[in-house]
């Protein structure tokens, strides 16, 4: 018997068939799903209509949530995940992210998953300048061997184009040499890093130091390399006995020098470096031996004394340069950007004993400084003792004590510069056998100020 149903009459709890539900199976999501695509007709897709997957070996419920396309059919409860690989699209409703690569993890608990991605290590790379220039073509951490001293050719690092680099971007130079003092030089006519806005240039990394680089826009739109140079001070020890007449050292950057001498009569010479490399910077020279320590500028310097350290300026067209640092005595220079100037104006000289003095028997002695000299006459009187300019030490003193018990101590007169004399009556040729006498500066003019000179 046989009946037909009013077309009004729709059933409690409708069923869909199972071949529309699935399983579809596929090797990941994206094969599963296109399985079951291909064999949902779109005539009996409907939105809510769920599907059964099995991804893998491992079954996950998907429905057809926001209409009946391909691209609507998604996982159930973890909504529409896009996987981008830089910009292009490698699945557009992924359900599972496997992460994978060195060092990196993945954990859960309680609804929340951390992803831990490390920081990608640095490049290390090797540098040795004993042979040629190195131009950085990358960032990272650059060691740096220097392999040459300062008589030879001076290689050096060149800093490549900041504007192929993005902002934050850093090159790390480690000045590895802790054998010979030597610092890395930096070529300044490319793209030479600053350390003050866009005015001071490095141009050395001293030994064993380390200097981060950073890469900035300004906001004139200007690429460059910055760097804060550590507030540490490198140190040197410098050896000046050797064979010779002359021997030198050439200062290359900032830090503590500690010079050693002893060598008689012979002459000590330290060049001094270009002021505008060096802007906020400090050289500390330490004489602790029995030998004077004439200084120079390089060869290179505009004139003789261009780079050599102020002492005084009487007026603005009339400076005075250091020559020379006295025994046993520490005296500290700091650069401005343009000259070094030294950062006590009347260094007083100290720790002068009987064994460690100034021997006429070598020569003429020029005095540096005011301060406390002990001096050894020439037996042969043919040897002079010479006082500075008055003008350069208003108000100073010096006390000068003639250690020799059986010739005075003479005076070098020059009548050109009438500065130097010590007033006495007339003028002070000379000191004494084992005489001791302290001069003071008033107005420029040298005075006898206290013992007996004769």
């Amino acid at each position: 018997m046989a009946f037909q149903l009013p077309a009004s009459v729709q059933t409690n709890n409708p069923v869909l068939l199972h071949e529309w539900a699935g399983p579809f199976t596929g090797a990941n999501a994206t094969a599963a799903k296109a399985a079951a695509n291909a064999y949902i007709p779109a005539g009996v897709r409907l939105k809510g209509l769920e599907v059964t997957l099995i991804i893998a070996g491992t079954p996950a419920k998907y429905w057809y949530q926001n209409g009946t396309t391909d691209g609507d059919l998604i996982a159930i409860g973890g909504g529409s995940l896009t996987v981008k690989d830089e910009g292009s699209i490698v699945e557009a409703a992924a359900t599972i992210l496997n992460f994978t690569g060195a060092g990196v993890t993945a954990s859960g608990g309680s609804g929340t998953a951390t992803i831990n991605i490390p920081g990608v290590e640095p490049v290390i790379t090797l540098i040795n300048l004993s042979a040629s220039n190195y131009s950085i073509d990358a960032k990272g951490v650059y060691f740096v061997s220097i392999g040459t001293d300062y008589s030879a050719t001076v290689y050096k690092i060149v800093f490549p184009d900041p504007s192929n680099f993005v902002d934050g971007d850093e090159i790390v130079i480690i000045n590895k040499d802790t054998s010979n003092g030597l610092s890395a030089a930096i070529d300044t006519e490319s793209f030479y890093p600053f350390y003050q806005g866009s005015e001071k240039r490095i141009s050395n990394i001293p030994w064993g130091m380390m200097y981060t680089f950073k890469k900035y826009k300004v906001s004139s739109g200007v690429d460059n390399w910055y760097c804060t140079p550590p507030t540490a001070q490198p140190t040197y020890d410098i050896n000046l006995v050797v064979a010779g007449d002359k021997v030198s050292y050439t200062i290359k950057t900032n830090g503590i020098y500690t010079v050693k001498t002893n060598t008689g009569d012979k002459e000590c010479v330290v060049y001094w470096p270009n002021p505008v490399d060096h802007n906020g910077q400090e050289i500390t020279i330490i004489n602790n031996t029995d030998s004077l320590i004439n200084l120079a500028s390089w060869a290179s310097a505009p004139t003789a004394e261009a780079w050599l350290p102020i002492y005084n300026t009487k007026t603005e067209s009339t400076v005075r340069y250091l020559e020379m640092i006295p025994v046993n005595s520490t005296y500290t220079f700091l650069s401005n950007g343009e000259f070094w100037y030294l950062k006590s104006s009347y260094p007083v000289i100290t720790n002068i004993t009987d064994s460690s003095s100034y021997d006429l028997n070598g020569g003429n002695i020029q005095l540096p400084h005011a301060g406390i000299y002990y001096v050894v006459a020439d037996d042969a009187e043919n040897y002079k003792l010479k006082m500075p300019r008055g003008e350069d030490f208003l108000g100073q003193s010096i006390t000068i004590i003639n250690t020799n018990t059986t010739h005075p101590l003479k005076f070098d007169l020059d009548n050109s510069d009438t500065s130097i004399y010590i007033r006495y009556n007339t003028q002070l040729h000379e000191i004494r056998i084992a005489g001791i006498v302290t001069v003071n500066n008033i107005l420029g003019t040298w005075y006898v100020l206290d013992g007996q000179p004769y």
